[in-house]
């Protein structure tokens, strides 16, 4: 068996025969790898799986170093580098030139600038090793949901054929379109003519042209179809026109014939005029002359128009394999939204189904819910949220009747203030303006506001209103993966905050302050 498919692999893969039986040579499977990531960048998005990464500090340190060691290409080595762009335009080179430490080396002049240098392994990295400190980063699916027309595009790199942000391809070789068509052949030297109309056309194409209208491709009535006999000299092909051009005029004195009638005796006048030009070019006209070079581009065109079809079935099977993922999708997220809903429900005011409680009765079994019922109902009678208070006073002014949906929304926007100095405590505000006076950052308060699905941030002193910005959703989705153990500054450098302890203060927020 073993030498059997042995012998039968190698006459595929060659092409030869078998005990002198012609074997077939078989063609092989279209690449059709671009249909595939452009796939499943599109089925990505339609997922409520969490994807998390999980990264020590050592692990983190260590990728920077190698990225920034091979940053530059190696010509001795014949090794290319990872930036692709300018510095100046590269987006991995100027993220990794900032994540890096900068010193100034030692024999460096008084006054020069600060050199990025590498992680240290007997100091950042020593103690990472020693801390032993673990990152889990969340890799959202939604993952294009931000990106706006530029950088953040999604383009294929002509090269590789792979979707990836515009910033990432090399020099300008992208194109935004997913779906591409394959990529046109070199010019094979075809015959060039000149028409009175015109102009310089591509001869070969008029004539392909006037062969599609004579099959009928233009035509309404598809089988209104004029074939050509077959032909061997450029005399030949031009008296089959003629010949083809009275069955038309004919068959139009008698009606037989549609609206694209006319568009087809212009063909036929146009590729009558190229082949006249052609006969000009050194075209003889002698029975033993044939047209191989028209006859190799109509095979080439055949095989390209077949790449075409076979480009576009594997597009049609991919938009199905899509259109039934998305619809899956749909039902996924329709069951998780109901389940959310029911856990919200329960969990507001630890509510009990009557036959459980029933049941636990007859056992004699305290629940803990009804425990943590009496806690919730204490909290919200003595310190309501804010989003409670004023929903108790909707349902007061309703006079018995039930508070809409709709309003329950409008009121339920989180909000809570901390003194300055709280939030250092917590490792939030990481850093503050060195114009800032110490007596004012006693007394600063900063106030957090649910809006538009960000918050909006308040500095006050007092009643005075010192400053204020907006920590969009963006922001807070991006704390959750790449910002997560990043520190960045607010306010136009007023605060700095800590990515991860801000995102954990947030949902502190927007649990203990709404409804």
């Amino acid at each position: 068996v073993r030498k059997a498919t042995c012998q039968h692999l190698l006459d595929v893969l060659g092409g030869g025969s078998s005990e002198g039986q012609t074997v077939e040579v078989r063609r092989w499977e279209e690449d059709n790898t671009d249909v595939q990531l452009a796939t499943i960048l599109y089925k990505s998005h339609f997922s409520l799986r969490q994807n998390i990464v999980r990264l020590s500090t050592v692990d983190i340190l260590e990728l920077t170093n190698m990225i920034w060691s091979h940053m530059e290409p190696r010509k001795k080595e014949r090794k290319p580098g990872v930036r692709i762009k300018p510095p100046d335009k590269d987006r991995v080179y100027q993220l990794v030139e900032t994540i890096l430490p900068r010193k100034r080396q030692k024999q460096a002049p008084h006054g020069a600038p600060e050199q990025v240098v590498l992680w240290s392994r007997d100091d950042q990295i020593f103690l990472a090793r020693q801390h032993g400190e673990w990152h889990n980063l969340r890799i959202h699916a939604r993952f294009l949901e931000f990106a706006q027309p530029g950088k953040d595009e999604v383009a294929v790199c002509v090269t590789s054929g792979v979707p990836m942000p515009r910033s990432l391809v090399a020099g300008d070789d992208a194109q935004t379109c997913l779906v591409h068509w394959p990529q046109a052949e070199e010019d094979m030297g075809w015959p060039v003519v000149h028409l009175p109309d015109l102009g310089r056309v591509q001869a070969f194409d008029k004539l392909e042209e006037v062969l599609e209208a004579l099959a009928g491709h233009i035509s309404i009535n598809r089988q209104m179809k004029y074939p050509v006999a077959s032909c061997s000299t450029v005399s030949e092909l031009m008296q089959e026109f003629t010949v083809v051009e009275k069955r038309i005029m004919t068959d139009v004195e008698k009606g037989n014939t549609d609206g694209t009638a006319e568009v087809v005796l212009k063909q036929l006048e146009v590729g009558r005029d190229v082949l006249e030009k052609l006969q000009l070019m050194n075209w003889k006209d002698d029975s033993s002359a044939t047209p191989a070079p028209f006859l190799t581009f109509l095979n080439r065109a055949r095989n390209r128009r077949a790449n075409v079809q076979e480009y576009l079935d594997h597009l049609f099977c991919a938009t199905e394999g899509m259109r039934r993922h998305i619809e899956h999708y749909r039902g996924e997220l329709k069951d998780h939204v109901r389940m959310l809903a029911e856990v919200a429900k329960f969990t507001q005011m630890c509510e009990i189904p009557t036959p459980i409680l029933s049941q636990a009765e007859k056992k004699s079994i305290r629940l803990a819910f009804l425990r943590a019922r009496r806690l919730k109902m204490k909290a919200r009678k003595d310190k309501p949220t804010p989003a409670q208070a004023v929903l108790d006073a909707l349902r007061s002014q309703a006079l018995g009747s039930e508070v809409s949906e709709e309003q329950k929304e409008l009121v339920d926007v989180p909000s809570q203030s901390f003194r300055l100095w709280q939030l250092i405590h917590k490792g939030v505000v990481v850093r503050i303006n060195d114009k800032v006076d110490q007596r004012v950052r006693e007394q600063m308060q900063v106030s957090f506001q649910y809006k538009d699905e960000g918050y909006m941030v308040q500095l006050y002193l007092k009643s005075t209103l010192l400053k204020e910005f907006f920590i969009s959703r963006q922001d807070i989705r991006l704390a959750e993966g790449g910002r997560k153990n990043a520190v960045l500054p607010y306010g136009d450098e007023f605060l700095w905050f800590s990515c991860c302890r801000l995102r954990r203060l947030l949902a502190f927020v927007s649990a203990a302050g709404g409804l």
